[in-house]
């Protein structure tokens, strides 16, 4: 239980450690879909910035 404590304390610890502690393939599933939702926001803005240059 401790442990668990510990992560949600630190949010920032890294994602390669939250995706080795996801127990089945929905969460892991919800994993991925967040990392590449906010790797295509970051690509938009990117794009809008370069853009307005």
């Amino acid at each position: 239980m401790a442990a668990v404590t510990s992560d949600r304390e630190q949010p920032d610890r890294g994602r390669l450690q939250e995706r080795d502690s996801l127990p089945n393939p929905v969460t892991l599933f919800d994993y991925y879909l967040r990392v590449l939702d906010a790797s295509y926001i970051q690509f938009f803005q990117e794009r809008v910035r370069i853009e307005e240059q």
